[in-house]
This record gives C-alpha cells, sequence and structure tokens, in this order.
C-alpha cells in the first residue's frame, strides 16, 4: 500500500485506507453479522474479546480455507472453542481474497516458492480486524566432503571399472537425488566426456555408504541432491568428491502494519 489515501470496492465492504489504517464501512447486515458474531463469542466467557480465524496459503500463490475447515475460535480457559459462525469466516475470507496483493506480499518475497498462512483477530470490543501471517519457505545448503577409498574397497571399484565396456576415462559422476523419505542414486553415471555410462552395483554400493556415513538421513522431509565425483587417475588408487546441496524448511512469523477498523 502507499501513503496516500484511496477508496475502493473489495468484496462488498467499502474500504479507506489512509497510510496503513483501514477503515471499513459495513452494510446493514454486515453489521448484524459481526454483532452476532460477537454476542455468540461472549457466551463462551473468552479470556478475551477476540475471535480467531485461519486461512491457508498454498505453494505457488493459492489461498483456501483452514486445513479444519472455516472455523472461528475463542480461547477459553479450557481452551479453544469453535463457536460455528461459518458467515463471518465467509467474509473474512473474502476480504483477504479480495486483498490478495497486500496479504500474500511477505509470501512473494521467497520468490513464489512459499506457503503459509494468514490468520486474523477480530476484536469485538476494539471492533478492529488484526491481520498477521506465518510464511514457510525451503532454503538450499551446500556443502562437500572428498577423500581416498580404502585399498580393498578401491580395488573393488577398479575390478568393476575394468570389467565394463563402457566406464571409460578416469572421472565417472554419480549423481543422487532425495526426499519424501526415499533417495537414490541414478543408475546412468558420467563419464568425464558428459556421456552416459552405466553403473555397475560397487559404485551404487559405495556412493549409499557415502552419503551415509556424511549425510544420514539425506533423503527424509525434503531431501537434498548432488554428485559423487570418482577419479581413478592414479594407479591403484580411487579418490572421491561429495557434494551435497540440502533442502531445510524455513519460516517466520510476523503481523501486518495495518489493522482494519469496523464501523458498527
Amino acid at each position: 500500500m502507499d501513503d496516500e489515501n484511496y477508496e475502493n470496492q473489495f468484496g462488498g465492504l467499502t474500504i479507506f485506507i489512509i497510510k496503513f489504517f483501514m477503515e471499513v464501512i459495513l452494510t446493514d447486515e454486515q453489521k448484524k453479522l459481526f454483532k452476532r458474531a460477537a454476542a455468540l463469542a461472549k457466551s463462551y466467557k473468552p479470556k478475551r474479546p477476540e475471535i480467531y480465524m485461519r486461512f491457508q496459503v498454498e505453494q505457488g500463490g493459492g489461498l483456501e480455507q483452514d486445513w479444519h475447515g472455516p472455523e472461528c475460535s475463542v480461547e477459553t480457559g479450557s481452551g479453544s472453542k469453535n463457536i460455528d459462525y461459518d458467515s463471518l469466516y465467509d467474509l473474512v475470507f473474502e476480504f483477504v481474497k479480495d486483498n490478495m496483493d497486500v496479504f500474500f506480499e511477505p509470501f512473494n518475497q521467497q520468490d513464489g516458492d512459499s506457503w503459509g498462512s494468514i490468520w486474523c483477530e477480530f476484536n469485538y470490543e476494539n471492533k478492529t480486524l488484526n491481520f498477521g501471517h506465518d510464511v514457510s519457505y525451503y532454503e538450499s545448503s551446500y556443502s562437500d566432503h572428498d577423500g581416498e577409498a580404502k585399498q580393498d574397497i578401491a580395488q573393488a571399484l577398479i575390478n568393476s571399472k575394468n570389467d565394463s565396456d563402457d566406464l571409460n576415462g578416469d572421472i565417472i559422476t554419480m549423481k543422487f537425488d532425495g526426499g519424501g523419505d526415499s533417495g537414490y542414486i541414478e543408475a546412468e553415471g558420467e563419464n568425464e566426456l558428459g556421456e552416459s555410462v552405466t553403473l555397475p552395483s560397487t559404485f551404487e554400493d559405495f556412493g549409499y555408504n557415502l552419503l551415509e556415513k556424511y549425510y544420514g538421513g539425506w533423503e527424509n522431509n525434503e531431501g537434498g541432491n548432488g554428485q559423487i565425483l570418482l577419479n581413478f587417475s592414479e594407479p591403484g588408487k580411487v579418490s572421491w568428491s561429495l557434494e551435497m546441496n540440502m533442502n531445510g524448511e524455513e519460516g517466520y512469523s510476523d503481523n501486518y502494519d495495518f489493522d482494519v477498523k469496523l464501523d458498527f
């Protein structure tokens, strides 16, 4: 939003935006809806004069109802209680949907590869809607390791290479990918000329052992991906390097820098 005052029409609500403050002019029916919601909430004797709603932001930018459905809840001495007032939820949901450019700004900062939720607190004493967001996104980190295979393992790798018709050259590259609790080393690798080669099981077993040693659980959750290079340039020896890109979930929560004032 800019600092200039302007008026617009969203979902049947007339909104005056003054810097970072919104004043909503309600229809008579909408005023009754908010008053009924407030009266219903008070009957639960909540700790705070607030009705809480949450909306899900899908990865890629879609807006959906909460996973539990259109729930309006209050916090009581015995925990959160759903006051079962879908009309209020639907009205606020449409308000958020009609102002996607404003509410999706924190999510768009992650290049569209984010998800999470937008929540609203209707304070019926102050007659305001307060909004906040929970943003989740993936962040990649890079690391590497290198070393030399033990003599017996090196000899087994050399024998497998010599027995193959297409493992030519000194450098063989194996690529791997993992996620969702499963991972694999691709059956086809590359030689130093970039040509596709079929990897023997000896190579794959060696690769899986390296992954387990240095990145145990690399295939879990969002997993990781990368490559393993085997170097046969020195006679009787095999050196290796392992490059890993791990995907981890990050997130943060914050309030929007505006409140919505209701006129009922």
